[in-house]
């Protein structure tokens, strides 16, 4: 029996359900793959140095403009030997084709559809989706999947979608019939302003707070034909 801890970080992250409606299954299959062909049973890490409980962490979060999911573990790692043989015995290249290919490439090779290095098809893994569709579904959804690996020391898969697939939530502001969205990750404080509290700063609209100024701007230029300003902001 294997042992196995499951560690999350990132769940703060938001998706879409549509998102979340096409990643289960790939996740999922991420998951029992790691478990089934990475992790080693306790006897053979206790001989390899290893903990006998392995790890799988499943890591979300933002960089940039998009949304990383990182699965890895720290069992066996991929073969790129073995890799490369069932590449050549596939078809998918020569012998001599393989042979020129880096271990990265090698790797990200095993995306191709019917391409499997398991000896085995266990309960846990090989449940009828493979990496072929992982790639497929991540892909429907603008994406991109990588796969990294050290051989003895484990697998990470790194799959990363458009920013635009993830929910944020917002306060929404009215100003001059226009509705304008703020992300509440910038929002500090909300205050209710009387106009006779505003100051001019270096030329510059500001309110005074308990510790500072704050600059205020404009969010919309009234137009000639709008309502009167109102006396609060």
């Amino acid at each position: 029996m294997k042992l196995v801890d499951l560690r999350l970080e990132g769940e703060s992250i938001e998706l879409d359900t549509t998102v979340l409606d096409h990643m289960a299954d790939p996740l999922l299959h991420l998951l029992r793959n790691a478990v089934g062909h990475g992790i080693e049973l306790p006897a053979l890490r206790r001989s390899l140095g290893k903990p006998e409980r392995g790890t799988i962490t499943l890591r979300a979060f933002y960089e940039g403009t998009e949304i990383v999911i990182e699965i890895g573990d720290d069992g066996r790692g991929l073969n790129p030997a073995a890799i490369r043989q069932k590449l050549a015995d596939a078809g998918f290249f020569s012998q001599d084709e393989v042979e020129a290919l880096s271990d990265k490439e090698v790797f990200n090779l095993i995306f191709l559809p019917g391409l499997t290095t398991a000896q085995e098809v266990s309960e846990v893994s090989g449940r009828g989706v493979g990496l072929d569709i992982v790639k497929e579904h991540v892909t429907k959804l603008q994406g991109t999947v990588v796969l990294d690996s050290v051989p003895g020391r484990g697998v990470r898969f790194t799959v990363r979608l458009p920013m635009t697939l993830a929910v944020t939530r917002a306060l929404l502001v009215s100003a001059n019939l226009e509705t304008f969205a703020v992300p509440l990750n910038a929002v500090k404080q909300i205050v209710s302003v009387d106009r006779s509290e505003i100051e001019r700063l270096a030329l510059s609209p500001s309110v005074r707070s308990v510790e500072t100024s704050i600059r205020l701007y404009i969010l919309v230029k009234p137009s000639s034909s709008s309502s009167p300003p109102t006396k609060r902001l």
